[in-house]
Order: C-alpha cells, then sequence, then structure tokens
C-alpha cells in the first residue's frame, strides 16, 4: 500500500483524518421498521420509497397468466 501511497501523492490533497472533520454532520433518517407484506406476490417490502396506493395504482391493470398456462 506504501508503493501506492507513494505513487499518488502528489493527488493526493488532503489527510483522511482532515476529510472526515471537514463533512457536516448530517443525522441519519429514522428508519421504517415496520415491514409491509406485498398483496400480490407475497414479499416482504421494507424502506418503502413510494406509497401503497401509488404501487396500487400503478399495478392495477397488470394481469399475471400462470407459466403451465403459457406452455399447454
Amino acid at each position: 500500500m506504501s508503493v501506492f501511497r507513494d505513487a499518488v501523492k502528489d493527488y493526493l490533497e488532503i489527510t483522511p483524518s482532515a476529510a472526515a472533520a471537514s463533512l457536516p454532520n448530517r443525522s441519519k433518517p429514522p428508519k421504517f421498521t415496520e415491514t409491509l407484506v406485498d398483496t400480490y406476490s407475497g414479499l416482504r417490502i421494507r424502506n418503502l420509497t413510494a406509497s401503497l396506493m401509488e404501487i396500487t395504482n400503478r399495478f392495477a391493470y397488470i394481469r399475471f397468466v400462470r407459466i403451465s398456462a403459457i406452455k399447454n
């Protein structure tokens, strides 16, 4: 690692400790602890980025076909 550091030392402007100190302290958003279960697939959904109504409206007209129906 020291060979690499010596090769790129001209490009390193800030030491890692100074870079970490210069970043603002951002508080992390609270985690969504509730897990939702999708009604169609049964998958568990965490960290939902779209509302349930938005997802329901988007997938309301999609029809699923069983693979066995396609094969026959």
